[in-house]
């Protein structure tokens, strides 16, 4: 399950609506919550860019890219 939103502009013609323009976001994947880095934002021990570099190392997410083309 995803927290996702979307923005439709739809245009009304002789023959219906029609689909301009669509863009869509997904905000959250809710089984799989953003782990926070482990030293705060820009505080700790280590650099926050040397913790995210870490923490990027460790976690392998799968993804979906779904995309569209003109016609």
């Amino acid at each position: 399950m995803v927290n996702a939103s979307a923005v439709i502009n739809a245009v009304y013609t002789q023959d219906g609506w029609k689909l301009w323009t669509m863009h869509s976001s997904v905000e959250a994947l809710l089984q799989f919550p953003e782990v926070d880095p482990l030293d705060g934002h820009m505080t700790g021990a280590i650099s926050w860019e040397k913790q995210r570099a870490e923490d990027v190392d460790k976690i392998q997410p799968d993804v979906i890219i779904v995309g569209a083309g003109q016609k």
